[in-house]
C-alpha cells in the first residue's frame, strides 16, 4: 500500500497503525502541497525510523508531463534538498503526481537515479469515493492473492486514515498478503544515498518556493508561501503582508462532504463521453447531493470544465442545461470558492485550540 500527497496531518496515524499490525507502508511526500514539509519533519523522521519508505512526489504536485527539463529538475532539487535535510537521504522511487509524466520527463528521472512507480489498485479516496466504496473497491483484491498489488491511497483523507486503513489492513493480512515498502516488493535498496542529516535552521522553510501546482507560472519564486490550494469548506484563509509577501495562513474547519467527480477530462470517454450524458451524469449527482442536504447531510458540488482543451466545445451545451436546472431550485447556493471560504469562517471561527 502507498500514500501520497504528504506529508499531512493524518499521514503519522497511518503510519502507527501499520507498525501496531506488524508492517510498512510508503509514502510518497511533496515539499509544498497540503502544508509545507519542513513542518511535518518529526512525523517524517518517525516513520523513517520506523522503517516506512519516503519517496518522491515532486516539490508542488506539479504534473511533470507538463513541466520543462529546468522546471522538473528544480521541482526534484526541492524536494531531495528537504529529505537531505530532515532524514538525511536522497529518494530512489518517484511517483508522477496524477500518474502523468512524459517521455522526456521519465528520460531525466532515469538520469537522476529514479525508479518510477504508478499504481494498479486505486482506492478512489482522492476522486470522490467515500470511505465505504474505497472498503468495497478492496474487497476486490482479497481474493486476488497471491497477486501482487501496488495500491494508491491519501495520506491528506480523514476517511483514509480512520475508516478505510483500519477495516482493509486486517483484511488483507488475513488473505495472506504482507504489507510492504515498494522497496522491498521490488527488492531494491529504498534510497539512492543515506547519510547524517542536518540540524534544523533557517532555511528548512518554504517560503520563496513555488507551491501547489505553480512551478508553471511561478518558477521564479515571485510569491512567499503560495495560496493555491482549493478554498472550501475545510479550510480558509487569512491574508497577511510579512515583507511585501503574501502569506496563506490556513485553518482546519468543520468539515463538509464535496462530491468531486464531475471533471470531464477523465469523462471525455466511455459511458459518460457524449455531452448530453455529462450533463444527465451532473444533474443526477445534483439530485443526490440536493436530497442529501435537505435530509441534514449538507454537501457541495464542483464541476471541472475543460470543454476546449479536450476537443468538446459541446460541452458549455451541456453546462448551460446542468445551470438552468440548478436554478430552477430556490434552496441552492451558488458561490464562488473565496464566498464559500468566507462564509464558513464567519459561521465557524477559527480557535487556536483546534489545530
Amino acid at each position: 500500500m502507498t500514500f501520497d500527497d504528504g506529508p499531512y496531518i493524518f499521514g503519522s496515524s497511518i503510519a502507527q497503525y501499520f507498525e501496531q499490525q506488524g508492517s510498512l507502508t510508503t509514502f510518497f511526500v511533496n515539499g509544498y502541497n497540503w502544508d509545507c514539509i519542513y513542518d511535518y519533519a518529526d512525523d517524517l523522521i518517525a516513520r523513517y525510523n520506523a522503517g516506512h519508505l519516503i519517496g518522491s512526489h515532486t516539490w508542488g504536485h506539479d504534473d511533470i508531463s507538463t513541466l520543462t527539463a529546468d522546471e522538473l529538475n528544480q521541482q526534484l532539487d526541492l524536494i531531495e534538498t528537504a529529505l537531505a535535510k530532515i532524514l538525511g537521504v536522497i529518494p530512489r522511487f518517484f511517483r508522477p503526481p496524477s500518474g502523468s509524466f512524459s517521455d522526456e520527463a521519465l528520460e531525466i528521472l532515469q538520469q537522476r537515479g529514479y525508479t518510477v512507480v504508478t499504481w494498479d489498485f486505486d482506492s478512489g479516496d482522492s476522486t470522490g469515493s467515500t470511505p465505504d466504496e474505497s472498503i468495497e473497491a478492496y474487497s476486490a483484491l482479497y481474493g486476488d492473492y497471491p497477486n501482487p498489488h501496488i495500491a494508491l491511497n491519501h495520506e491528506t483523507h480523514v476517511g483514509t486514515a480512520e475508516e478505510v486503513i483500519p477495516t482493509v489492513v486486517p483484511q488483507l493480512l488475513a488473505a495472506g498478503y504482507r504489507l510492504v515498502t515498494i522497496a522491498d516488493c521490488l527488492g531494491l535498496e529504498p534510497y539512492q544515498s543515506v547519510f547524517n542529516a542536518s540540524t534544523r535552521d533557517d532555511t528548512w522553510t518554504c517560503d520563496r518556493t513555488p507551491g501547489p501546482g505553480i512551478a508553471k507560472r511561478h518558477t521564479q519564486f515571485e510569491y512567499g508561501s503560495r495560496v493555491i490550494k482549493d478554498l472550501s469548506p475545510q479550510v480558509y484563509q487569512e491574508l497577511t503582508s510579512i515583507n511585501g509577501l503574501q502569506v496563506g495562513v490556513w485553518r482546519l474547519m468543520k468539515l463538509f462532504k464535496k462530491h468531486d467527480d464531475n471533471n470531464d477530462y477523465k469523462m471525455s470517454c466511455g459511458q459518460v463521453g457524449s455531452d448530453d450524458a455529462f450533463a444527465q451524469h451532473i444533474i443526477d449527482a445534483f439530485t443526490t447531493i440536493r436530497d442529501e442536504g435537505l435530509a441534514g447531510e449538507p454537501a457541495y458540488i464542483t464541476i471541472a470544465l475543460h470543454a476546449r482543451w479536450i476537443g468538446r466545445p459541446g460541452r458549455f451545451q451541456a453546462l448551460k442545461r446542468i445551470v438552468e436546472h440548478i436554478t430552477s431550485f430556490d434552496d441552492v447556493w451558488f458561490a464562488t470558492r473565496e464566498q464559500i471560504a468566507r462564509h464558513f469562517a464567519e459561521e465557524f471561527p477559527y480557535e487556536a485550540k483546534a489545530i
